[in-house]
């Protein structure tokens, strides 16, 4: 083996680098000249590393330059690369690739010898089937970097020697997963794939629970802070119609003596003041009652991912009238 790659390696090196005219390229995909500098650039180090026996260091080299700019000498160098690596089912398929560019670019030398090789190899091959139990609606298989369709259920696919990943989803399904060593050719290995276990369902109460632990406020702490801004609005108004009053109050003074006043006038503003005054009481004790309520509300609240208590503490504020004043009477039950 390690005389015929040498020869091969002689005898692809007697042509151009990738850039050879019989390299017709990508045509849906042309390569610019900083691609063919580097891919001429990639070409020559990874012939060096071969001529020195760095096989797993010249492939990616090569494989790098191919993909910059895609000839048929890359191409054939990348084949023989593969071949000494033992990659044997990778090394196949671009000699057989490399025959046919070969013949369409009127190549005789060059698609013999790609022929000859592939002929070699597929003697060679390490190929695996897949026996699938049981289908799935929606199944995917996974075997390597390869998805596996259906229609080849059953067929012996070629792979390089080496482990190789096989993968089975399904919705619904718990995915199975295994591990498969793929031993070096001429073999055949036979896969049983199980039949799939259905997946447990999602819990309905872990799914209720989910959005209020990722974040955001909790029902009774909204109403925390509805019941806090009511309270300092009533604060607000208790302070300015206190204010009011006293004015009320001081402008009245010696001139009202309780509900007695000596004229008209000075008793409708004796009235007025007294009514701001029950407004402003009202104001405070709505305000009271709305902060008390708010810091009950905000600190029994459970917290983030906790269930809320089976029973829990309401409050109630209910407005209160009555000829001689108004306010608001407060109640709350566990």
């Amino acid at each position: 083996m390690r005389f015929r790659t040498i020869a091969a390696v002689l005898l692809l090196s007697s042509f151009a680098g990738p850039a050879a005219a019989f390299g017709q390229g990508n045509p849906a995909n042309t390569p610019t000249a900083a691609d063919k500098a580097l891919a001429e650039t990639l070409f020559r180090e990874a012939k060096k590393l071969m001529g020195d026996g760095k096989v797993a260091e010249a492939c990616p080299k090569f494989a790098e330059s191919h993909r910059l700019d895609p000839t048929l000498g890359s191409l054939l160098n990348l084949a023989v690369c593969h071949e000494e690596e033992g990659k044997t089912a990778s090394a196949w398929a671009e000699f057989t690739e490399a025959a046919s560019r070969a013949m369409a670019a009127k190549n005789k030398e060059r698609a013999a010898f790609a022929k000859e090789r592939a002929a070699a190899l597929e003697k060679k091959l390490s190929r695996v089937a897949l026996d699938v139990t049981a289908k799935a609606p929606g199944m995917k298989v996974t075997l390597g970097e390869r998805e596996v369709g259906e229609a080849t259920f059953g067929t012996a696919m070629p792979f390089d020697p080496g482990p190789l990943a096989l993968k089975v989803e399904a919705p619904g399904k718990k995915p199975y997963v295994e591990t498969i060593q793929v031993e070096p050719g001429p073999s055949e290995k036979r896969v049983q794939v199980p039949a799939l276990e259905t997946a447990p369902p999602v819990k309905s109460e872990e799914a209720t629970t989910k959005p209020s632990a990722e974040g955001g406020l909790s029902g009774q702490r909204i109403g925390a802070l509805a019941a806090g801004g009511l309270g300092l609005v009533g604060i607000g108004v208790g302070a300015a119609f206190g204010v009011m009053a006293l004015e009320g109050a001081a402008a009245l003074e010696g001139r009202c003596s309780g509900a007695t006043c000596k004229t008209t006038a000075d008793v409708e503003k004796n009235d007025e003041a007294l009514l701001r005054a029950h407004i402003s009481t009202a104001g405070f004790v709505v305000g009271g009652v709305g902060l008390a309520a708010a810091a009950i509300l905000w600190f029994t609240a459970p917290k983030r991912g906790q269930k809320p208590p089976a029973t829990g503490f309401v409050v109630h504020v209910l407005p209160s009238v009555s000829p001689t004043g108004a306010g608001f009477v407060m109640g709350g039950a566990f």
